[in-house]
């Protein structure tokens, strides 16, 4: 082996230890010896992109284009950085035509359809995932085809495909994870969604080492000041955002101590916002969860607490196995991870009542009530009721993947039940013409009036979204998966909100924010019940419109945005697990994680 394969190779094992600035400083010995190192050059090209020097990791990649072997490797990595330097548009373009060069390149296909799913072009991404899948049944595109199917409102056709790849299959932790997470948008069984998650997390802990929680040589004083890991891809422009800011801001500085692991490549003005409410802040933008594990496992965490789930991007997998004594999974995703080093997940009595909750769930449920979140508006905005007529405006603001059948059968009989009133549906997806018009096509089939839909699509600007809701009565809310910011930000216009009560987690939230927010009576209990209640509201639109700025004011003043308060319950609910470990630790009275 030469002395330059040799430095490459303690260069990519000092990167993967998180030793990047040895390791950079080593490739770059390696590139002056010979400029045309070709994996080297891939290297630090990828570490460019990771530090956000777009320009110049887009330059090598460009290079590498013309390398006899890395050149596949480098188109899909140019449409990478393009798509994460918000060069969405660029990247659709450049994608089709590195695909003239490299017709059987999977990973190209797959980040040219992302960049088409950023853009909304749900249909076009369609075509080019399926394309290949055709070509090669890959699980991974397989997996990618069915997000993009939920977003078209196909979610029968989502889940056969999974099924389909899953008979072939049955252990791919791709299609498993997907069928899981898409369990939340169409089913309203906590049964279910149990046995999804957990048959993944079988399969993904599966040979890995299980390590004993009390093995941690972590101080057991339980009541020092506590090293808290918050891991999330969302310190950005994300729902997620809006609840994590009241802890990060009315937290106990002298005795809960967060670092902040931010794992997306996207910073913008909300990451500004929160970087400084940190006690410390860290990039990991590689994707790799073992390196961000031996991360925070270096840093000696008392806590981890992370907030997605199975969301795209999730720092979730840097917690298997374990990285502290004690895990949690918080905010962002409404289920069980089926995981059993995920010791803790935070809810409320309403989400997720005693008994068959606890029963559906890997994790210990802790209870933050009245409500498991804390909004914190960045924007605000005086209620108002622009171009009012005598028609009743309902709208609903959620994803496409939100609306179920009957979700939509729901919200035709409602526009059925109130003559002349019209339906306002919004969504980034909208601007699409395929997408408005599956969309349409569907509210139709359900029985909804001609005439009576209108669709927007997303707001780019903050106050441009919530003027939206200056044309809106009352607000109808997704089922089984209900909204969640955008039942917050409908209150914080003094637009009513009317839910349905679910039996899942996904399902209940609407129960949780409306008991919380001061409007217990806005929750129906049946279809029916949720269509009569629209009715009988919509038939005093007039007062209705003029309360708006009072129920603006209630909502503010209610204890779901309550940021000292929450923030108290929070640190409350972190201490009585840390507690719980000590105790362990001090007796040895149990070698599993706690239950």
């Amino acid at each position: 082996m030469s002395q330059l394969q040799q430095n490459y190779r303690l260069a990519i094992e000092l990167i993967n230890r998180g030793r990047t600035a040895e390791g950079r400083a080593l490739l770059e010995e390696n590139l002056k010896a010979d400029p045309a190192d070709g994996p080297t050059s891939f290297a630090i090209a990828k570490l460019d992109a990771e530090n956000l020097e777009y320009a110049a990791a887009l330059a090598r990649f460009e290079t590498l284009l013309e390398h006899p072997v890395l050149g596949p490797d480098a188109a899909p990595m140019i449409l990478h950085v393009l798509s994460l330097d918000r060069r969405a548009q660029e990247a659709l373009a450049r994608g089709v035509e590195l695909q003239r060069r490299f017709p059987e390149n999977r990973g190209l296909a797959m980040e040219l359809a992302a960049a088409c799913s950023t853009l909304g072009e749900f249909a076009r991404a369609e075509e080019v995932l399926r394309a290949r899948y055709e070509q090669n049944p890959d699980a991974d595109v397989a997996s990618a085809l069915s997000s993009v199917l939920l977003n078209l409102g196909r979610n029968g056709e989502a889940l056969a495909l999974l099924r389909a790849v899953l008979e072939r299959d049955p252990g791919n932790v791709a299609c498993l994870a997907a069928l899981a997470s898409a369990t939340n948008y169409i089913s309203d069984s906590r049964e279910e969604g149990f046995r999804r998650h957990r048959a993944l997390a079988r399969v993904a802990e599966f040979s890995l080492p299980v390590i004993d929680p009390l093995s941690y040589d972590n101080p057991p004083d339980p009541e020092r000041p506590l090293r808290i890991a918050l891991l999330s891809f969302d310190f950005r422009a994300h729902s997620v955002a809006y609840f994590v800011e009241a802890i990060l801001r009315h937290r106990d500085r002298s005795r809960y101590h967060i670092t902040a692991y931010s794992t997306s490549a996207i910073e913008d003005e909300v990451t500004e916002r929160l970087r400084p409410l940190a006690d410390d802040w860290k990039r990991h933008t590689s994707g790799a969860p073992r390196m961000l594990a031996r991360e925070v496992f270096a840093a000696k965490a008392d806590v981890v607490v992370e907030l997605g789930g199975l969301t795209g991007g999730s720092p979730l997998p840097a917690l298997i196995p374990q990285v502290a004594p004690v895990q949690v999974t918080a905010i962002g995703y409404p289920n069980t991870t089926g995981f059993s080093t995920v010791h803790y997940r935070l809810v409320d009595s309403l989400t997720d009542p005693p008994g068959e909750s606890d029963a559906c769930s890997t994790e210990r449920l802790v209870r933050l009530d009245p409500c498991f979140l804390c909004f914190t508006p960045r924007v605000l905005r005086e209620p108002a009721r622009i171009g009012a007529g005598p028609e009743v405006v309902f709208a609903s603001f959620n994803k496409i993947t939100k609306y179920s059948d009957a979700c939509l059968q729901t919200f035709a009989a409602v526009l059925r039940a109130v003559p002349g009133s019209r339906l306002l549906l919004k969504s980034p997806a909208l601007h699409v013409a395929s997408a408005r018009e599956l969309l349409k096509h569907r509210l139709l089939d359900a029985g909804a009036p001609g005439g009576s839909i209108e669709f927007a699509a997303k707001q780019e600007d903050e106050l441009d979204h919530l003027a939206m809701y200056d044309r809106v009565d009352i607000a109808l809310d997704s089922f089984p998966y209900n909204g969640t910011t955008t039942t917050c930000e409908a209150l914080l216009m003094g637009v009513p909100v009317i839910a349905l009560e679910g039996s899942t987690h996904a399902g209940r939230v609407g129960r949780s924010l409306l008991a919380a927010a001061g409007f217990p009576g806005l929750v129906a209990r049946s279809r029916d019940e949720y269509v009569a209640l629209a009715a009988s509201i919509a038939k005093d639109v007039a007062k209705m419109r003029a309360s708006r700025s009072e129920r603006a004011r209630q909502f503010l003043a209610s204890p779901l945005c309550d940021g000292p308060a929450y923030a108290s319950r929070w640190q409350d609910a972190i201490r009585s697990m840390w507690r719980l470990w000590c105790e362990r630790k001090r007796s040895r009275s149990s070698p599993s994680a706690p239950r």
